[in-house]
């Protein structure tokens, strides 16, 4: 069974209407191919000396022919912050096209 398995549909790869994400690119991008190369979780950091700084991190989760199940984690700010957790299966395709 793929990642990407949804109840209700019969096809190869399995398309999901619900959830589905249509476009990935930048940083993350480059940090899932390397996290998939390198079987471990890939970060980036930045910071300067105006104590701003933050990190970015992939971790591969699960992966089949169609599709890898990645955490996006992402910390960034001045004095402070924001921060993301996701947790995505997402189509290879977009990854592997994406510029």
């Amino acid at each position: 069974m793929s990642l990407e398995y949804c109840p209700y549909t019969h096809t190869s790869p399995p398309i999901c209407f619900i959830n589905r994400i249509e476009e990935i690119r930048g940083d993350v991008v480059e940090l899932i191919k390397h996290a998939l190369e390198t079987k471990k979780r890939s970060c980036l950091h930045w910071g300067n000396q105006a104590d701003c700084g933050g990190s970015m991190c992939v971790e591969i989760l699960a992966e089949d022919q169609h599709s890898v199940k990645v955490e996006i984690d992402d910390w960034g700010g001045c004095w402070g912050g924001v921060s993301l957790y996701i947790i995505a299966t997402i189509p290879k395709k977009l990854i592997v096209s994406s510029k």
